[in-house]
């Protein structure tokens, strides 16, 4: 990461380190990553990531959360599963400004982690409640 900010590369990273079934909005984040950005003295804008299944899978009974994040089940099962799904739609949420993080998060990537994480919850949609666009 470090090698990257110094040649000027844009990087994403999830500060969750694993992936969730989305049954909720966001897993406690890890404070290492947004601590080596802190210390790059590098800004962090915050993002999320929402999915939503179309009106065809949502009628077939699949849901977000069972069908479409990847959860505990093993890669293969996930994988012939999405394999499975007509067509999903994701919204990406951005924000315009980078994490203004207070002087004691900018000295403790605890504290970091916890100002980090309120950024990003201030972007979360709710789970999918009416049905996505039909595929075409």
């Amino acid at each position: 990461m470090a090698r990257d900010f110094r040649e000027g590369v844009p990087v994403v990273f999830f500060p969750e380190g694993t992936t969730g079934t989305g049954e909720v909005d966001l897993l406690p984040f890890r404070s290492g990553l947004i601590a080596q950005t802190i210390m790059a003295k590098q800004p962090i804008y915050p993002g999320f990531l929402h999915y939503d299944l179309s009106a065809d899978d949502l009628a077939r009974g699949l849901t977000t959360v069972k069908d479409l994040h990847w959860g505990t089940q093993p890669m293969g099962a996930h994988l012939w599963t999405l394999l499975g799904i007509k067509a999903t739609h994701c919204t990406i949420r951005f924000a315009s400004e980078p994490i203004a993080f207070t002087p004691a998060g900018l000295a403790n990537r605890k504290i970091a982690v916890v100002e980090a994480q309120a950024a990003v919850q201030a972007l979360v949609m709710p789970l999918q409640s009416t049905p996505a666009p039909a595929s075409r």
